[in-house]
């Protein structure tokens, strides 16, 4: 194994599928331990114009640093596509 498990192991199956992986899924009881909390919490929306909102009133530009190149590329695609199969 790649790392050490421990747990202990309640069923071990193995498998193999058609093209020949083999697969061995593990089952185990493991005890959960809670999150500790935080006293402050950020609310955060998501728009079109400012990326991320967040509650304190800070905002982001959404990044759109790409769309002159990407409007330029769409028509040079384009012109491509209608010139003949091997040109340049």
């Amino acid at each position: 194994m790649h790392r050490l498990i421990e747990v202990e192991i309640k069923t071990c199956t193995l498998r193999q599928n058609t093209s020949g992986e083999g697969l061995v899924p593990l089952w185990a009881e493991v005890e959960m331990h809670p999150l500790s909390c935080r006293e402050e919490a950020i609310c955060m929306d998501v728009g079109l114009k400012s990326f991320p909102i967040l509650s304190n009133g800070e905002e982001t530009v959404n990044p759109r640093f790409n769309h002159p190149e990407e409007l330029r590329l769409a028509k040079e695609q384009k012109k491509l596509s209608k010139l003949p199969k091997g040109t340049k």
